[in-house]
């Protein structure tokens, strides 16, 4: 019985302890709010990665409501610019750049893309492919 309680005991200061540490590392935190430039209205499920020297570090989509936010101890990123990158299928994305250390609040207005006409082989009653014009 003893053993079992200092086992216990061990692991709850071994939590304890590693949340103390976490809390006190400084985060870098990204976050904001995208909204389509022309209705006004959020966008939900857009993706935002962060970037350094091209390669994605963390990425996340956001909420329902059209806002995100990214947390990461700073003693994971190294000095220097970081991309954040927001893309949605359907309009142009967008980079910003920021610095690791400073406030990062982004208010992100997405414009939509314009229709491409999309060239669809597609079967005549003949058996024969014949190209038609759609668009998506």
């Amino acid at each position: 019985m003893k053993e079992r309680y200092s086992k216990f005991l061990f692991s709850a200061f071994a939590v304890l302890l590693s949340i103390g540490v976490f809390a006190d590392s400084p985060i870098y935190e990204v976050s904001g709010v995208i909204s389509d430039r022309k209705t006004g209205k959020n966008i939900q499920e857009v993706k935002v990665q962060l970037e350094r020297d091209g390669e994605v570090i963390i990425e996340t989509k956001t909420k329902a409501d059209g806002t995100f936010v990214i947390r990461i101890p700073e003693n994971d990123m190294a000095l220097g610019s970081i991309k954040v990158r927001v893309l949605k299928r359907g309009y142009k994305s967008q980079i910003f750049h920021t610095i690791p250390g400073t406030t990062n609040t982004l208010d992100v207005q997405l414009e939509k893309l314009k229709a491409i006409p999309i060239m669809v082989p597609k079967k005549s009653p003949t058996g024969q492919y014949i190209i038609v014009q759609n668009s998506q």
